[in-house]
């Protein structure tokens, strides 16, 4: 059971780690997204949120793919048995961080509806993938 658990914690934790890693890319490829980390207001965070380019959108839903897909990855090589399944019980839990996000941040309606659609599907893929290699 505690190496299921830390399967699942590594892969949750590897997620994350992916997740700001990409989207640390919109601000090289657009250096002048602004810095909602200081934004108290959520009214002007989502003013800002409305001027954010696409493609820095799909940047962003880039990174939570591949954020879930290496989740389910990392937690199906560790994991003993229940390989894919606990895998997507990774994906789940990606996908309730993603929910927090979208929460805490206003993202345009369309993006919201793609975006969490992408989690648990990439964190069963990356499963299957980890499977495969162990």
């Amino acid at each position: 059971m505690w190496k299921s658990i830390s399967g699942i914690g590594l892969g949750f934790l590897t997620s994350g780690i992916v997740i700001v890693l990409v989207e640390a890319l919109n601000y090289a490829f657009f250096p002048e997204l602004p810095d909602l980390t200081e934004i108290e207001d959520k009214q002007k965070i989502a003013e800002a949120m409305s001027q954010i380019p696409m493609a820095a959108l799909f940047i962003i839903m880039l990174a939570h793919a591949l954020g879930s897909f290496s989740a389910g990855v990392i937690t199906s090589l560790f994991v003993p048995s229940s390989k894919i399944r606990l895998g997507v019980v990774t994906g789940f839990l990606v996908l309730f961080m993603g929910i927090v996000n979208l929460v805490m941040v206003p993202h345009p309606t369309w993006f919201m509806a793609v975006d969490l659609a992408v989690f648990v599907p990439m964190a069963y893929l990356g499963a299957r993938l980890g499977e495969a290699r162990s």
